[in-house]
């Protein structure tokens, strides 16, 4: 019994390796469709100014969280910390900005964060 014996069909994104995979084993390749979602939002995010401003403006002000005076200031409030975005991480956007919901009253008592929210004006 071989492995291809046992494998119905391989499901994940669409890299060569998994192609190639496939392709050996001659099984079909199920695209994960929460991939191809991420990518279609990632193509979103890139192609419209203000939705890219939003997150590159998050993404900084989760920087500055994740410094230890920060990260101090912020586990005596709650028990969330800041979670940066990772590109090679599907939901890592989602995740960072959902984070961000959830920290901003915290942040605005940060002396060193405050002037970088969303919510303050330029």
């Amino acid at each position: 019994m071989t492995v291809k014996d046992n494998v119905v069909c391989l499901v994940g994104d669409n890299f060569a390796t998994n192609n190639k995979a496939a392709s050996l084993l001659g099984v079909p390749l199920v695209v994960c469709v929460s991939h191809k979602l991420h990518l279609k939002v990632k193509q979103f995010i890139n192609e419209n100014a203000q939705s890219r401003r939003i997150v590159d403006q998050v993404q900084e002000v989760m920087k500055k969280c994740k410094k230890v005076n920060n990260t101090t200031t912020i586990c005596h409030h709650t028990e969330y910390e800041a979670v940066l975005n990772n590109v090679t991480r599907c939901l890592s956007t989602f995740v960072m900005l959902q984070c961000y919901v959830i920290l901003e009253p915290v942040l605005k008592n940060i002396s060193a964060i405050a002037p970088k929210l969303l919510s303050n004006p330029d």
